[in-house]
């Protein structure tokens, strides 16, 4: 399993994909402080990239990594190989795992170095922003074997289309007594009692909510992860007779 993992980063070396991991962070850093100021960086920081960008970043890493088999002869010269095609696609989703930990990792630098030199104040803790962080990837995995799949289906551009309306959307059903049915909206929920950011962008104060959603998200991503990686990749493995 870890040679065919090494063998999709290995893929992305002088990538695009490689590049993304700065320029998405970057992106929304300039975004946040442009558009909220010093004073709300911190907090429009992790809501520009939990509630918009990483939707686009996530589709687009899919969308890059099956544009890379597919210019090598449409999959077939993948098909055509000795190799588990259900480790290949295993590999595949948790390169793109670990591309995710690292823009979320580069975001929290971000917003913990401006903090940390004083050029912006310090509203949510070092330790909220990194555990924020680190929940929104756990609550974002389930989109990866989502993304690749659509990607595989209809391209690129229509995974990007989807994952990206979906999650504007989100923002819209985090209020409704249905938010739990819409994974969409988990990562939004699962942040606010963590960092105190609503999902409307505001702060709130961290009593407010209720921590039991952390664990029920939590358990329900990975849950769902599994469940979308496990269905894919055999899909992806049926494609060889075809």
């Amino acid at each position: 399993m870890m040679k065919y993992l090494y063998c999709e980063i290995l893929k992305t070396k002088h990538s695009f994909s490689r590049k993304l991991i700065i320029i998405a962070p970057v992106t929304t850093a300039l975004l946040a402080f442009f558009m909220g100021g010093p004073d709300n960086f911190q907090g429009m920081c992790i809501y520009w990239w939990n509630a918009f960008i990483l939707y686009g970043y996530i589709a687009i890493q899919c969308g890059l990594s099956i544009q890379k088999e597919q210019r090598a002869g449409k999959l077939y010269s993948v098909y055509s190989m000795p190799i588990d095609l259900l480790k290949f696609w295993f590999a595949k989703v948790l390169s793109i795992v670990l591309f995710i930990l690292a823009a979320n990792l580069v975001v929290a630098a971000l917003v913990g170095i401006t903090s940390f030199m004083g050029m912006v104040p310090s509203v949510i803790s070092l330790a909220r922003i990194f555990a924020s962080l680190i929940v929104i990837v756990i609550s974002s995995l389930w989109q990866i074997p989502l993304c690749l799949w659509l990607s595989s289906k209809a391209g690129t551009y229509a995974s990007l289309l989807v994952n990206t309306i979906f999650g504007l959307v989100s923002a819209f059903l985090c209020n409704t007594a249905y938010w739990l049915a819409i994974p969409y909206t988990w990562s939004l929920k699962i942040i606010e009692p963590i960092s105190g950011i609503k999902n409307s962008g505001e702060m709130g104060v961290f009593t407010d909510y209720n921590m039991l959603v952390v664990p029920l998200i939590i358990g329900l991503s990975i849950a769902l992860f599994l469940a979308l990686t496990i269905l894919s990749a055999k899909w992806f493995a049926k494609q060889e007779a075809k």
